[in-house]
């Protein structure tokens, strides 16, 4: 069985390359790290409930938005959604790429010595590629109601920040049942 590794490469690209940088709308790149250890904490405290972790979404855009004082136009408010979402995105990679390390290594021979699983590393990039597409599609779908307008500077974002957190409550959900390394 020859293995083609592009795909996996292409798709393991799409998962670890940096997110664009996301607005600073409320002026506080500080508040930026503050609303990721919110949001880290908030998720661990999910533990991988689906349920728990759609708590997490939109607390941490309300609170930017409470920042701006009063004066967050519409354009600033969907910068705060995009600023979450983005924040959920590196939670994400993160998971996957603890994922990818799970799915990688397999110690289960007699000797404990680590070898390469390829049928596992296949199995979770496939996977996570039809999850990316999927969240992807799943959003633009919930937009096509919007049609124009620029409600979809909130909407779009707030889609993928609660696809985000399910699946993120997912993989820890998994992390725990498969005994992998959790972040």
């Amino acid at each position: 069985m020859r293995l083609h590794l592009a795909p996996y490469i292409l798709a393991l690209t799409l998962f670890t390359a940096p997110p664009a940088r996301a607005d600073d709308p409320d002026g506080s790149m500080a508040a930026m790290a503050a609303d990721l250890a919110h949001l880290t904490d908030c998720m661990a405290e999910a533990d991988g409930s689906g349920d728990a972790s759609h708590a997490c979404t939109q607390s941490t855009a309300k609170a930017c938005i409470k920042r701006l004082d009063g004066k967050a136009s519409h354009a600033a408010e969907g910068a705060c959604f995009y600023r979450e979402s983005q924040i959920f995105q590196k939670l994400y990679r993160d998971r996957v790429m603890i994922g990818l390390n799970w799915a990688y290594w397999n110690d289960n021979d007699e000797l404990g010595i680590m070898r390469v699983d390829f049928h596992r590393l296949q199995t979770f990039m496939a996977t996570e590629t039809a999850w990316h597409s999927y969240a992807e599609a799943e959003c633009q779908m919930e937009m096509l109601h919007w049609d124009i307008g620029n409600a979809g500077m909130v909407d779009q974002p707030l889609c993928m920040s609660r696809l985000y957190a399910e699946r993120i409550a997912l993989l820890d959900s998994l992390a725990k049942q498969q005994g992998w390394i959790r972040p």
